[in-house]
């Protein structure tokens, strides 16, 4: 009796811990273009820039990286997604499916990376207005 409610505790065990590892996020820095979602996914439009009157009308912003795939950015503002079109990133954050939970993302410029947003330190910021 002893010996089949060991079997069973691991085997409820392990049935628990494989989904999370299935579901882990793995930490990683993607250079990409920011893109209009639509624009990626159904190929309508493509917004120019900021001002372009077709990013209005894009619902959602997309990371577009060279070989094609896209990610999407679920925690950065609408407007900085806009700042942002058709111009060369890198983003580092969590990568979970075709998202990416957003902490940092840098501008090229010239020969380096301009840091342009700082998610981490944001959210600290409105914790200290609190």
């Amino acid at each position: 009796m002893k010996k089949l409610t060991t079997i069973l505790t691991l085997g409820l065990s392990i049935m628990f811990i494989i989904p999370a590892f299935a579901w882990a996020s793995t930490h990683a820095r993607i250079t990409g273009t920011i893109q209009g979602a639509s624009y990626v996914i159904n190929h309508t439009v493509q917004p120019l820039n900021n001002t372009d009157p077709n990013a209005i009308l894009e619902r959602d912003f997309v990371l577009q990286c060279d070989d094609g795939s896209y990610y999407f950015l679920p925690n950065l503002d609408r407007t900085l997604k806009t700042q942002l079109i058709n111009q060369q990133v890198v983003i580092a954050g969590d990568i979970t499916g075709t998202q990416i939970i957003v902490h940092k993302v840098y501008k090229d410029k010239a020969d380096h990376n301009h840091l342009f947003y700082d998610w981490d330190k944001d959210m600290a910021e409105r914790y200290m207005m609190r």
